[in-house]
């Protein structure tokens, strides 16, 4: 089973208010008329996993996580992988900043893959010589 964490949201004032903004948010100016680029990204992903018949679950309590579970964690850094265990396998997948925004991201996880949806965003990553080459795809 793979788990695949896409949080949009990160913690402003208070610990867990990135639970409540978005639907007070969708309270007062109702849904969103589009889905930004990276929720295209993130759904276009998970169809094709659905189409491959591979299992996910999409988003679901990191409480319940075990060392042993596939994570594939898309943007927002370090906020998208709090709860996460550390022994975890992650592919750090397409929305991750840059590696000199965080040059400890491969010490406090298990990152295997560092993946990006373009030659020159994965070129532009390596170039920060941070992590080692072998994670990058």
């Amino acid at each position: 089973m793979i788990s695949i964490i896409y949080r949009e949201e990160k913690d402003r004032w208070i610990k867990g208010d990135r639970h409540v903004r978005p639907l007070v948010r969708k309270l007062l100016r109702g849904a969103p008329a589009r889905q930004s680029g990276m929720q295209k990204v993130v759904a276009n992903f998970l169809r094709g996993l659905e189409i491959l018949g591979l299992e996910y679950e999409f988003n679901r309590s990191l409480f319940r996580s075990r060392g042993s579970e596939k994570i594939i964690s898309f943007g927002l850094g370090m906020p998208g992988l709090e709860g996460v265990d550390r022994r975890a396998p992650v592919i750090a997948a397409i929305g991750y900043p840059y590696p000199q925004e965080l040059p400890e991201l491969c010490e406090r996880y298990n990152i295997k893959k560092f993946l990006q949806h373009s030659d020159w965003v994965l070129n532009l990553a390596k170039s920060a010589k941070i992590y080692d080459d072998k994670i990058f795809d």
